[in-house]
């Protein structure tokens, strides 16, 4: 891996709150969706949530033989492509086993997104006005906050 600089840990960074946006924000306000717009029934709202919350920690290593192979920005735009594809599934159709389905894009997008921005925050080195990494980590939980 190259070299980082500031620019690259920007970069990161806004990645992470997109990624964080993306998911962890929306997650109580997509069961009252669900609830009061679809009518789904809250012990299938929590099976789904269960089911995207697997695919968020399992998703990456499942897949990880496919997403090694891909450039890391193609993947990562390409995750929140997925992500996006979830809550167009979501909002559209009826179907409980599309929303499963959805959820499951959804956790996927997340559980890349979020493994890929800290297998490269590690590569990020230390520069002369402190650890990068370190910063990262601060911003990292400001973003899930």
């Amino acid at each position: 891996m190259p070299n980082f600089d500031k620019n690259d840990l920007k970069k990161l960074f806004i990645q992470e709150v997109i990624t964080s946006f993306g998911y962890l924000a929306p997650l109580g306000m997509l069961a009252i969706f669900l609830s009061e717009y679809k009518g789904i029934h809250t012990d299938k709202i929590g099976f789904a949530m269960l089911i995207s919350s697997i695919t968020a920690r399992w998703g990456r290593l499942i897949f990880s033989p496919i997403f090694d192979k891909i450039k890391t920005n193609i993947l990562l735009s390409g995750m929140q492509i997925v992500g996006a594809l979830g809550y167009f599934i979501l909002t559209y159709y009826h179907s409980y086993l599309l929303i499963i389905i959805s959820f499951i894009f959804i956790g996927l997008f997340y559980g890349s997104n979020t493994i890929v921005t800290r297998v490269l925050t590690s590569f990020i080195q230390k520069n002369s006005d402190g650890n990068t990494t370190e910063k990262f980590s601060i911003l990292h939980i400001g973003s899930n906050v």
